[in-house]
This record gives C-alpha cells, sequence and structure tokens, in this order.
C-alpha cells in the first residue's frame, strides 16, 4: 500500500493528497474490455456522520469501516468482475495544531463508554479545532484525517482510493469525501464550489471525480449544502454540471473512446428529498397527457417535499436516478431520501440494497446498487 502523487491536466484542480493501492499479490491487475461489452457495475454511496461534536464522530470510521469490509468479506469483492466505487461523505479533516492526530485516534475508543466518555471526546475535539484555528498554528500540515482510517479497514478489498484534504485558510474543515475502487483511475480531481452558505461555509465543499480510461467512465462522489432556501444547492449543482462539460471537451482526442458515448455516475449526499421522485414524474406526465387529450387519467396527486429537485431532469435526459425513491429511516438519523445514485446510460438487471439502518452507525443509510450497462453503451 503506497502513497502516490498524480499529475493532472490544468482543467483539473490541484490535489493534495492521492491514495493509490497496490494489489496484495504480484499478479497484474485485471484488464477488462469494456469497449464491446457490458460492464458490472457495484456502487455504493454512505454519510459516515462523522461531523465534529457529533456522538461518534472520532469512532464511526472504525465501525463503519468493519461494517463494509464485513461486507466485503461476505460478497468477495476480490472476486467481482467489473468496477466497484464505494463513496463516502462527511469524513471531516480538520487541522489540530500541535496535537497529533493519533491523540484522537486513542481518545475515539472513549466514545464506547456512555455519557463519560462523550465528554471526554468533545474536550478533545474542542481543543484540537481551538489549536487548529489559531493563525500562528493553522499554517501547519498537523490534521486529523479520519479518511486513512477507512483506507486502511478497506485496502484487502478495494486498493485503490482517492481524496483531497486540503483545507484553504478561510474553512474550518475539508470536504469530508473519499472514494474507494477496485480498479486505479487514470484521472483524478477535486473541485470545490464557489457557491455555498449559512454553517455549510465552515466546510471546504465540493466533488471528487474520477476517469476511468478502460471503461470510460467519470465518477463523481458529491455532499451538497444542508442548510438553506435550496438556492446554493441548485448553483452547486450547475456547477457540476459545467465541469461535467468541460470534461468531456478535453476528451475530444481520446482516439481510444472518442466515438463512444462518456458515462457518468454520482453519487453522494445531495441534501435533496426525492421521496416518491417516481411518482412524481408519473404525475408530470399523466397532466401532460391530459392536456393533449380529454382522456380522464385516475393518477393520485403526489406532493414533493420542500427541498424537492428533479435532478435527473436537471442533469440531461439521459440521467436516471439508479436508487429507490421511498423514505429511508436510521434509528440514529432522520428520514427521507437525499442519498442518490445517478447514471447516464442504459442498464439491467438492478439491484439495490439498504444497509446499515441499526444504531450505533450513521445517521444515514447506506445505498448499494448493483447494475450491468447495456453492451450498446
Amino acid at each position: 500500500f503506497m502513497l502516490a502523487a498524480t499529475k493532472v491536466p490544468d482543467y483539473m484542480a490541484t490535489t493534495t493528497s492521492l491514495v493509490v493501492g497496490s494489489r496484495q499479490n504480484d499478479e497484474e491487475p485485471m484488464t477488462v474490455d469494456a469497449h464491446d461489452d457490458a460492464v458490472n457495475f457495484k456502487i455504493i454511496t454512505w454519510n459516515l456522520w462523522c461531523m465534529i461534536f457529533a456522538p461518534r464522530t472520532l469512532s464511526n470510521p472504525r465501525r463503519c469501516g468493519n461494517y463494509v469490509q464485513n461486507m466485503a468479506d461476505h460478497e468477495q469483492w476480490t472476486e467481482f468482475d467489473g468496477l466497484i466505487v464505494c463513496g463516502f461523505q462527511e469524513l471531516w479533516a480538520w487541522k489540530t495544531g500541535l496535537i497529533p492526530p493519533i491523540v484522537l485516534w486513542c481518545v475515539s475508543w472513549c466514545e464506547y463508554v456512555p455519557y463519560l466518555g462523550l465528554i471526554v471526546t468533545f474536550l478533545f475535539q474542542f481543543l484540537s479545532l481551538l489549536f487548529g484555528l489559531l493563525p500562528i498554528l493553522k499554517c501547519l500540515p498537523i490534521a486529523y484525517n479520519p479518511k486513512k482510517q477507512m483506507i486502511a479497514k478497506l485496502k484487502t478489498s478495494l486498493p485503490f482510493a482517492y481524496y483531497d484534504d486540503n483545507i484553504p485558510l478561510r474553512h474550518v474543515l475539508d470536504n469530508g469525501l473519499l472514494l474507494m475502487f477496485n480498479h486505479k483511475p487514470d484521472e483524478c480531481g477535486m473541485r470545490g464550489y464557489h457557491n455555498h452558505k449559512c454553517e455549510d461555509s465552515m466546510a471546504y465543499k465540493g466533488f471528487l471525480f474520477c476517469y476511468f480510461k478502460q471503461f470510460h467512465c467519470l465518477v463523481i462522489n458529491t455532499h451538497l449544502q444542508a442548510s438553506g432556501d435550496g438556492k446554493a444547492r441548485v448553483a452547486q449543482v450547475h456547477e457540476l454540471l459545467a465541469f461535467v462539460q468541460e470534461f468531456k471537451t478535453s476528451l475530444v482526442d481520446d482516439q481510444q473512446n472518442m466515438h463512444r458515448p462518456l458515462r457518468i455516475i454520482a453519487c453522494g449526499d445531495w441534501n435533496i428529498d426525492m421521496t416518491n421522485h417516481d411518482r412524481i414524474v408519473e404525475f408530470e406526465k399523466s397532466q401532460s397527457q391530459l392536456q393533449r387529450s380529454d382522456t380522464n387519467l385516475d393518477t393520485p396527486l403526489v406532493r414533493p417535499s420542500a427541498s424537492y429537485v428533479n435532478l435527473p431532469r436537471l442533469f440531461g435526459e439521459t440521467f436516471v436516478k439508479c436508487n429507490n425513491c421511498q423514505t429511508e429511516t436510521c434509528k440514529d438519523g432522520s428520514s427521507g431520501n437525499i442519498d442518490h445514485i445517478f447514471c447516464n446510460f442504459e442498464f439491467v438487471s438492478l439491484v439495490e440494497e439498504i444497509h446499515g439502518t441499526q444504531s450505533k452507525l450513521s445517521d444515514h443509510v447506506m445505498v448499494k446498487t448493483e447494475f450491468t450497462s447495456s453492451r450498446s453503451n
């Protein structure tokens, strides 16, 4: 397992941390002829709730990492014939001043102790944040980064990972995002959103992207604005779409894939409740039919949530939501449907599973989908 830097084209954001793994044996990486054949995808998105001063800020990387690794062992991810993508959110990193990050790792075990342990972890989080925010210490490279714990937990099943833990001076936290794969991406980068407001501005929110040339697939992991009236969220989506167009333009000289449409998979915590999205779309279609004819269709009225946005329509005609539109509830969190997976290509044999609903994990469910792209893609 090794750390390596990546050289990226000018159109990509400068990255500060790229973690690229190596397989555990000496065999050559598996090659997949993805140009003529269908490709199998296993996509996971999970917000791990490592927000500062949460009940399990410091121990959730360990708890959730063990949970995912048990799943990987049970499903034999190392034998999966295709691309596995794990997109994690809220693995927040912050500067700790002169406090070594190993101290917070040790303190994380106190979160298993009721009440008193929580007080101890809150105290150390506060002190580390305070020291990290002092102007004279903020420039130091010492920082707590829980992404490294997740990478260490999953490196056997997902040997390739990417993150960017850059924290600009005007922010307290980094983007909290991590992408992990079973194949090595050819290009990686991160973009921070220009549009943000309220307490979300404490974090350097944005999106990670990785491109796999053999699959001609662009993978995106994001975490949108949580607070506010939704205008900032929509503005952030437009920033993401502008990048996608920019990225497509950068591939015009790719002779190998120039005549093939770019596969795009976008996952993350979108903070847009799409509960009953399928029924809302169906209702809109029925209303359109009623306007063109006198047919009396009996379609029940479905009221969207306050934060609802038809994201596939905003993305483009070819995009679809790959996971369900039902309300998902965690024992430790609120209900809703804000964690989404989108893609822009046709697929078959979609299977979705919801995990992580039990207590003492995250306040979000884990969404896992498996599907196979159509051969025409």
